[in-house]
């Protein structure tokens, strides 16, 4: 029997070490910090672009916290709830932008901040700008190439009507 109370604590204790691993794994991915305490506030934009849930939120480059929410309001401007560390404030004056961070489109809210003592409070409403980054630049080029095209053709249009004709070379 004492073969089987061993194989029993073994069996025990290898669950107990998977749930200790899975608990604080999840917790990790999370970003989870014990005893830190975290502040709320409300970004509105007229677009996010591919912001999401879990993108993070930089003070001057610094990561700070993360989106925690996505709404489109019944005004069609897009509500952003993010969630920062509670030690770091928002001066007044400060610059919100929804940026580009990557070749891959991946997107941050980076708020640049306004030197100054008076901060935003808590659960204050900041309004944000949208910073095309290099897809959306990418994209107007195109549309800007297929413009110039047609420009090109109807500047030779012009050119093969007049000084482009054979009867108006001897002039």
């Amino acid at each position: 029997m004492s073969g089987r109370k061993t194989q029993n604590v073994i069996v025990g204790t290898v669950v107990l070490v998977a749930l200790f691993v899975l608990v604080f794994g999840m917790a990790f991915l999370n970003e989870y910090h014990p005893g830190q305490s975290n502040v709320e506030y409300t970004v509105v934009a007229t677009q996010v672009g591919l912001l999401n849930q879990g993108d993070p939120v930089k003070f001057n480059g610094v990561k700070v916290g993360k989106v925690k929410k996505i709404h489109l309001d019944d005004d069609h401007t897009v509500k952003i709830l993010v969630q920062v560390e509670s030690g770091v404030g928002i001066p007044v004056g400060s610059t919100v932008e929804i940026q580009n961070v990557g070749l891959m489109g991946e997107r941050m809210i980076n708020v640049i901040l306004a030197p100054g003592n008076k901060l935003y409070p808590p659960g204050s409403t900041l309004p944000a700008s949208y910073d095309y980054g290099i897809a959306e630049t990418m994209g107007a080029a195109g549309v800007v190439i297929e413009q110039a095209k047609g420009i090109v053709e109807e500047l030779q249009r012009v050119v093969d009507s007049t000084v482009g004709r054979p009867d108006f070379v001897p002039r």
